[in-house]
Parts: structure tokens; sequence; C-alpha cells
């Protein structure tokens, strides 16, 4: 969760730091000093990375095609106010959800869409950038392993990588062949944290957390 309290960067000297925002990460150091930071926090050793933010995260939807999405009639308003944000961001007419159901929402609409946060909670909000994930992942594995390595070509520059053309290929094809069976799991666990109200952040039980993360990647 963006709002799960850890202490920022890569040095272990906690005495000296307070906890952050995780989301904050980001914004003072780019995605290097994120993934340090989720390193430290989790006991991790993440070394490469693909970042999309949500432009280029519409760029590769559309990329395939759209997404296959159960829009309920509730959302459709939510959904277009965080539409018309981004089209006039982007510049463009907004591409507006006409009514509920399941569809194929563009990129735009599938961010649109994702990002929907006063209607329910940042839970479900989650929930949905999830859904969204899983739906491209989806359409990618619907594609021919000849389409699949076209795409990570037209999709170059697109988003931020340390990785190389072909590794991303490879990596990219192996994930979507065994996608079929796609698991999830949130950090923090309910009844892991307790919330502080100002600055609003999630205290996490990192005792507790970190190992049942370490469970649920390795086993």
């Amino acid at each position: 969760m963006r709002d799960t309290g850890v202490y920022i960067g890569d040095t272990d000297d906690t005495a000296s730091s307070s906890l952050d925002k995780l989301t904050h990460a980001y914004a003072y150091g780019g995605v290097g000093l994120m993934i340090n930071t989720i390193n430290r926090n989790f006991g991790l050793d993440i070394q490469r990375f693909v970042m999309l933010d949500f432009n280029s995260s519409s760029d590769v939807i559309d990329l395939v095609g759209g997404v296959t999405i159960d829009v309920t009639a509730d959302e459709v308003k939510y959904a277009n106010n965080c539409i018309a944000e981004e089209a006039s961001l982007l510049g463009i007419d907004p591409p507006f959800i006409t009514s509920g159901g399941t569809q194929t929402l563009s990129g735009v609409q599938a961010i649109g869409w994702s990002r929907i946060r006063y209607l329910d909670s940042d839970f479900v909000r989650t929930s949905r950038q999830r859904t969204v994930a899983t739906a491209l992942i989806t359409s990618v594995r619907g594609m021919s392993r000849i389409d699949q390595l076209a795409m990570v070509e037209d999709s170059a520059g697109m988003f931020e990588t340390n990785m190389q053309t072909l590794d991303l290929a490879r990596i990219g094809a192996n994930g979507v062949a065994t996608s079929g069976n796609i698991d999830e799991y949130r950090v923090p666990e309910d009844n892991l944290y307790r919330v502080q109200d100002n600055p609003w952040m999630m205290i996490v039980d990192m005792d507790q957390q970190v190992p049942l993360l370490h469970q649920y990647i390795w086993g």
C-alpha cells in the first residue's frame, strides 16, 4: 500500500531517520530510491525493474488493443472524472465510459477506472489497479509469440527500465506463459498494521509482515 510507513533510502541507521510514506520515496529520488527503500524495509534484493506510470501504462494497454474490464454502474461517474483529468493532461478529447458492464477499455479509460478513489477506499483502488494489470497480461497471453515479441519492440521507450530488450522479451514470455494462475498478495496484511492519523500512515508490524512476505515469495 502506498501509505505504508517505511524508512526512506538504503541505510540501516533508523535512529537518524523517521517513518515516511512509501509513495514518497519515488517523489524524493525516482525509481532508484524507491527500489532501495523497498529492499531495505522488506529484506529484498531487487536489482532489475520495469517502471510504468499512468501515461506509459495507458500506451501499453492501447498497444495490445485494450483490456476487458467489468465496470459497475456506480463506477462510471467516478471513472469519467479521472478520464477527464487524464485527457486534459494529454490534450485529447476525453473518451468517456458511457455505461456499466463488461467491456473493452482503452488505455485512458482503463487507467481512469483504476484511479477511482472517492467511491470506496484505497484498498479497493489498488485492487482495481491489480485487475487492470491482470487484464493486460491476459490480453498479451492471447497474442501469438511473434506478436508478443513485436509488442516488446514497439513498446521500447514507453517505460523506464534497466533491462535489455532481449531480457524483457525472455522474462515477459516466460511470465505470460505461466500467467494462467495468478496469485495476489497485499502488503500490509490485515491485522498487521495500525493507522496513524497525523500524518495519515499505515504503521506496520514489520517483525511479522516481512517473514510472511518472504514466505509468500519463496515458499
